[in-house]
């Protein structure tokens, strides 16, 4: 028989009355569902920084498994490689890129909002336009196996494929 010493952690209480107590507090891994239940969320590494833009959507691009990111207010588009650099692909006219799907082939589809339209990137990076559903936004985009592209569109709701 064997003798183990064991060191235990005492329990603290923690009470917090205010938002602004609350939000002093450290949010790393942790999640909050809607009730404002709070459980342990993933763990997180940074991938990439993209300093003081939005990022509003990002796609895996599975050809390559980089990661294409869009971002406002200046209506780029990055690819994030594999080793964290980080390289501008391309500006679009509108002011965000809320949604990015992976295409064929090294392709790409970027939407651009307000004003919404698809566009197709080319391997190459030659930008063309693809669809202009004529909504305000498009929230998101995704090809399907058999390469049709969905596109999810507001403030109507319509949806387009």
């Amino acid at each position: 028989m064997s003798w183990v010493e064991l060191e235990g952690a005492q329990a603290v209480r923690v009470v917090v009355d205010t938002t602004e107590e609350f939000l002093e507090g450290a949010e790393a891994t942790v999640s909050i569902d809607e009730p404002g239940r709070l459980s342990p969320g993933p763990d997180l590494e940074l991938v990439a920084d993209l300093k003081d833009l939005n990022i509003w959507s990002a796609a895996l691009d599975g050809s390559s498994g980089n990661i294409l990111v869009g971002t406002g207010p200046q209506g780029e588009l990055f690819r994030v490689r594999k080793s964290g650099k980080v390289e501008r692909v391309s500006a679009f006219i509108e002011s965000d890129v809320y949604a990015v799907a992976a295409g064929t082939k090294g392709s790409f589809f970027v939407a651009s909002s307000p004003h919404g339209k698809v566009f197709l990137v080319d391997a190459a990076g030659k930008v063309e336009e693809y669809f202009n559903p004529k909504e305000e936004f498009i929230w998101s985009m995704l090809m399907d196996k058999k390469g049709v592209l969905y596109v999810a569109t507001g403030p109507a709701g319509k949806f387009f494929g």
